[in-house]
This record gives structure tokens, C-alpha cells and sequence, in this order.
């Protein structure tokens, strides 16, 4: 029997469900998934995560380790494994549930290609999708046969978000930039892209029975750097500014992405970038949108990421209705310095009174903040529904008025000065 918090066997009569992967992103999960009437594991090798405490049971185990997960599956009797945050577990989710007859919303083909980052943007190339000119490399050496052109962005092949993911400005950046990369990839190999022209937006979308459509478009701002650098999202805008035509290639485009990947119903989140009417992807991924950008969405469109991710595992089809309430929406990252996490506090009353919306602490005290890469910085997000630009800015500046990120020391740590500046018919600055 799985082992309670209390160190005692606990017994059910409800379908065991293994959530894998603890972080702050999963609570949602979790919970929905016992709304659902499930008895929910947590899968992580962390002694404490941010979801522990939400689950019914904690299995200290790596998440991947593939051959541990599927004997707890095993001896459980688990119905259902499932992850919504982390597109490169879902390989390991779909090969251990292909092999005990398990529901998944895809084969584990279609796991990796959607995952490992040179499989996509070859299968992209391959299809027509328009995408940035790239190269997999695992020494710097390889980087000298490419003719690729500055700026050039350094990426994991198997990796997450924007973990390892760094920019390189000219020659003498680029070894830095793949060293951080190959830290974080356990395949020991980089993708290294052009920049695409024009601005970051993220497409939020879904697949229901082959048909994909575009929830929202957001403007997606990052901090400006020079040379090589993490790259920090600071913050999204929603909806974006774009042209009626670029609207109608991004349609296009997902389409063409789920028709080239084989997807049937799934949540899709892509990154892309618009120069005017043009669109280009830079990645897309399976899974719950980061940057808490789904709560955004329910927000905003009454649309439920958690909930439609259980439905096509499931092999159910999810009921769609929107209810667009017409705001701005923004959802900011939070940094600190680094430090030993002692609280955040300040933001209860921020959310009682309608300043913010809600609030994603994505560290719990005791954690280590660190500036190795930018997910390491960042403690978590807060997300505002605002009627103009300038109720959006009068928000903001009351939440980095009244928050606090507090180290082990008693010493304030937040980050203030990466915050959106937002500009009525503009871009805005960071």
C-alpha cells in the first residue's frame, strides 16, 4: 500500500491516479484529478515539493525513472499516469502505459517527437511549417560547419521552458551559451536556431478530434540583455496586438502542426514569432501553457487547461464553452535574488480587494533561489484583470509596492526591477 505523510499504509477503493512531477503547477492537477474521485500519488525525488502536501501519497522517486514508476504502478494497481507541465515526461508516461494498457492521448512516437526539440523542428521543416534555420550540436566545433547568423538562441534538445535556454549575440558568446545548455540536457546535445524577425507571442490553443483551435494570442516580454544571458520572461499581455492576417496564419499554422504530428485532442501551447502578417514557430508543446498562463485563460475565456489535459487522457471529449469577459490580462514573473526562501508575503490582501487576480507561489521555505538559470530565479507569478492599460500599470505597481520575497537573513530579495512597464499603443518595456 502507499505510504500516508503520517509514515502509515493507506488503503483505497478509489482509482489510483500517479501525478508525475511535484511542482507548484501540478497543485491544480492533483486536485481536480480527486474532484474527479481519484486517489492521487505524486511522483518526485524531492523530500518536500510544492504538491506533496495537496496529494494523497508521495513516492520519492526520480520521475525519470521509468522502471521504479512503473512497478509502483504495478503493485497499485494504478488507472491512470499523468503529467500536464512537463511535455518530456510524457514520453515515459505513454511507453509505461502502452505496456500496462493504460489510456494516453497519444502513442510514445508521438510523445518524443513532440518533445525532443531536434525531432520537431526537423518534422516542422519537413512539412512546410515555417520555423527558424537551426543545427543540434554537441561541441562548438559543429556550431563552425553552420552557416547560421546572429543572434542565435541556445537551447536543450530535451528540455523545458526556458530552462537552459540562453542567447548568443555574436562568436564570442556561443560557448557559454552551450555550456548552459548541455547542463540541463540529459541527451548531451543543443539546438542552436537563428531569431526569428519580429516579437515573441504565445498561442494558446487546443485539439479536439484533429481540429485545432486558437484560444488566445498573448504579447510575450522578455528582459533585454546583452551578450550571453538566461533569457527572463518578465511577463505576458493578452490579447495581442497583432494584424487581422497574422490572426489567420496562426490558425493556419497550428493546423498544420497537429495534422503533421498526428494529434487528435490535446492542449497545444506554441511560441511564435509575428513580423507583421508573417508567423514563425519557434516551439510548440503538448501540455498545460507555462508561465501560469493558464490561469489567464480560465480567467479570461472560462477555459480550463487541467481539466481538458485529464478529458484527453481519458479518451473523453471535453465540453467547450467560452465566455470572452473582454479585460486585459496579464501575468507576471516573479524573481529574486539568490537566497535561502524564508516567505512571500504581502499578496492576500492584493487578492481579497481585486488588485491581482491570483497568485502562484512556485516555491515553498526553505528552497533555494538561485541565478544558475532563470527558473531558478523565478519564485513564482501573479496574474491581473485589468479594464485599460493604465488600470493594468496601477496594479502592478501596487503589487511590487506591498510584496515581499523575504530570505533566510529577514532581508527583502524581490526583483523589482524586472516588471512591465506597459505603454498604451506600444510595446511595453522592461
Amino acid at each position: 500500500m502507499p505510504l500516508g505523510f503520517d509514515g502509515l499504509e493507506c488503503e483505497t477503493a478509489k482509482p489510483f491516479a500517479l501525478v508525475l512531477g511535484g511542482s507548484s503547477v501540478h497543485i491544480p492537477l492533483v486536485e481536480k484529478l480527486q474532484h474527479r474521485g481519484y486517489y492521487v500519488g505524486l511522483i518526485d525525488y524531492l523530500d518536500n515539493p510544492p504538491a506533496k502536501k495537496y496529494a494523497d501519497c508521495h513516492f520519492q522517486v526520480s520521475t525519470f525513472d521509468k522502471q521504479a514508476i512503473k512497478e509502483i504502478a504495478i503493485e497499485h494497481k494504478v488507472q491512470l499516469i499523468i503529467n500536464c507541465c512537463l511535455e518530456y515526461l510524457n514520453q515515459i508516461i505513454c511507453e509505461i502505459a502502452e505496456e500496462l494498457s493504460l489510456p494516453v492521448p497519444y502513442s510514445s512516437a508521438t510523445a518524443k517527437s513532440v518533445s525532443d526539440k531536434l525531432l520537431m523542428k526537423t518534422i516542422m521543416r519537413e512539412h512546410g511549417i515555417p520555423t527558424s534555420s537551426f543545427v543540434c550540436i554537441s561541441s562548438l566545433e559543429e556550431l563552425d560547419e553552420a552557416n547560421l547568423h546572429y543572434p542565435l538562441f541556445v537551447k536543450p534538445v530535451d528540455g523545458s521552458g526556458s530552462t537552459g535556454v540562453s542567447c548568443a549575440r555574436d562568436r564570442h558568446d556561443v560557448a557559454a551559451c552551450l555550456e548552459n545548455a548541455l547542463a540541463f540536457s540529459r541527451s548531451g546535445q543543443a539546438i542552436v536556431e537563428e531569431e526569428s524577425r519580429g516579437t515573441e507571442h504565445n498561442v494558446y490553443c487546443y485539439v479536439l478530434d484533429g481540429v485545432t483551435k486558437v484560444l488566445l494570442v498573448s504579447e510575450k516580454y522578455c528582459e533585454a540583455s546583452d551578450g550571453f544571458e538566461n533569457i527572463k520572461c518578465i511577463g505576458t499581455f493578452a490579447p495581442a496586438r497583432i494584424t487581422e492576417q497574422a490572426a489567420k496564419t496562426i490558425e493556419l499554422v497550428v493546423q498544420e502542426i497537429s495534422d503533421a504530428f498526428s494529434l487528435r485532442t490535446t492542449p497545444l501551447f506554441a511560441q511564435v514569432m509575428i513580423d507583421g502578417n508573417d508567423v514563425s514557430v519557434i516551439e510548440f508543446a503538448c501540455r498545460v501553457p507555462g508561465g501560469y498562463g493558464n490561469r489567464s485563460l480560465e480567467s479570461k475565456l472560462s477555459f480550463d487547461y487541467y481539466d481538458y489535459t485529464i478529458s484527453s487522457f481519458l479518451g473523453e471529449t471535453p465540453a467547450i464553452d467560452l465566455h470572452d469577459g473582454g479585460e486585459i490580462s496579464i501575468v507576471h514573473s516573479l524573481y529574486a535574488k539568490p537566497c535561502i526562501l524564508a516567505s512571500i508575503e504581502g499578496y492576500e490582501e492584493l487578492i481579497q480587494n481585486g488588485t491581482i487576480l491570483d497568485v502562484n507561489i512556485a516555491r515553498v521555505p526553505g528552497d533555494v533561489v538561485s541565478d544558475e538559470s532563470c527558473n531558478r530565479e523565478k519564485v513564482g507569478h501573479f496574474v491581473v484583470a485589468a479594464s485599460t492599460v493604465e488600470d493594468a500599470n496601477r496594479k502592478m505597481d501596487a503589487f511590487f509596492d506591498s510584496v515581499r520575497v523575504v530570505s533566510a537573513e529577514g532581508v527583502n530579495v524581490l526583483r523589482t526591477d524586472l516588471r512591465l512597464d506597459l505603454k498604451e499603443d506600444s510595446a511595453p518595456s522592461v
